[in-house]
């Protein structure tokens, strides 16, 4: 599972650069929650999205939102 803080710095990587409008929808609602609220477990997130999303789909959209900053570089 990936650390919020590397979450967080990829998702301010992707603000910086194409902005969080670039990912689809249910990545970019994904990302600004998860940037908002680092201390929230994947649960949380998941319990936060509409419709809510399991704690493995949290981490699998999250690892998603790495790979698309990781290719910005």
């Amino acid at each position: 599972m990936l650390s919020s803080a590397r979450q967080r710095k990829a998702i301010k990587k992707i603000m910086d650069s194409d902005g969080l409008d670039s990912l689809p929808e249910q990545l970019c609602r994904l990302a600004s929650l998860r940037y908002d609220n680092p201390e929230l477990s994947l649960r949380e997130l998941g319990e936060m999205l509409d419709p809510p999303l399991s704690r493995s789909g949290v981490n699998h959209r999250l690892e998603k939102i790495v790979l698309i900053s990781e290719k910005l570089q």
